[in-house]
This record gives structure tokens, sequence and C-alpha cells, in this order.
């Protein structure tokens, strides 16, 4: 267990309510593990979690009903990495993150053991869990092909096969 005095990289954190996304400057890991256990997928559906000014780079951790949530990390707001589960079945999944309905990928959402382990290592570290499955995908949707060629070799090793699909990104606007 981290010491709970620990300096963490994340220096504000925005949500999880989607109706006042009020910021929360130098959060401790316990601010941060309850916001993501409040993610509900109705009125608290999207968790950022920021490293210094706004916008980039940040975590955003949407979702929460039935306990499936997607996670994607960015340090540009152009390459995006989406962490995902290359086990899925084929198929969708549908999520509320931001206030906005969607189908996704089954292999983007993930447990919250998952998403705690992801958004731990990115409050202390400012990185991404490299034991963690993460694809690249730029702002046009298409993958980064030799990042998603380097992962695919390493879950290879690993005994993984990975989907290469792309996927969407969700906003804040609420649901009617």
């Amino acid at each position: 267990m981290a010491d709970a005095s620990k300096t963490l990289a994340v220096t504000r954190m925005e949500g999880p309510e989607d109706r006042d996304p009020a910021e929360l400057e130098n959060p401790a890991w316990a601010d941060i593990e309850d916001a993501i256990r409040r993610l509900d997928g109705k009125t608290c559906s999207l968790l950022i979690l920021g490293i210094g000014e706004p916008p980039v780079p940040h975590m955003a951790i949407g979702g929460g009903e039935r306990g499936q949530y997607i996670v994607y990390a960015t340090t540009d707001n152009v390459a995006f990495h989406k962490l995902i589960n290359p086990q899925a079945p084929p198929g969708k999944c549908l999520l509320v993150a931001g206030g906005q309905r969607g189908n996704y990928d089954r292999e983007l959402c993930i447990t919250m053991a998952e998403v705690l382990r992801a958004a731990r290592r990115y409050a202390e570290r400012g990185e991404l869990d490299p034991a963690l499955s993460w694809k690249k995908v730029r702002i046009t949707g298409q993958p980064d092909q030799s990042d998603q060629e380097i992962l695919q070799r390493k879950n290879k090793k690993a005994g993984l096969e990975l989907n290469s699909k792309p996927a969407f990104f969700c906003d804040r606007r609420a649901i009617d």
C-alpha cells in the first residue's frame, strides 16, 4: 500500500458529478479512489485526473454502471492510449460516460480492478501501467501502426490476441 502522505503526480481531479464537475487540486489517492468508486453511469459518469494545467495531460475514466468502465490517457489530445481487455469477447457494451450514452467495443469495457490499477499508477507516477494492455489511437481514430505493432508483439508473447478496431471518444454533453 502506498504512503497516504506521498505526493502524487496528479495535481487536479475533475468530477465525478456530471452536473457539477468540481475540481480538486492535489487530491490524495483516497480522494481519487473514492471518486472512481462513485462512478455509477448515471449522475456520476466521468472522472478526469490531470497533471499540470488543463486540458492535458490527463487520464479520463468513464462509465460505472454494471461495473463497466472505459479509460484513456493522453498527453496532447491528439494521441490517446485506451485501456483494453484483449481477451474480451466480440460485441458492444452500452455505457454512459461524460453524460453521453454510447456503444463501445467490448475490449474497451474494463473492470473496477483494472481501473484502480491504471489510475493508481497514473496518479503516483504520471505514467501508464505497463502490465495492462493499451491501444494507442490518433484523434482521427486510426491506430498508430508502429505502436500498434509493438503492442501486438508484446501481447502475442503473453499469449494474447489484440483487436485493432478503432474506438470512439465521449464528451461531456448530458443525455436528454
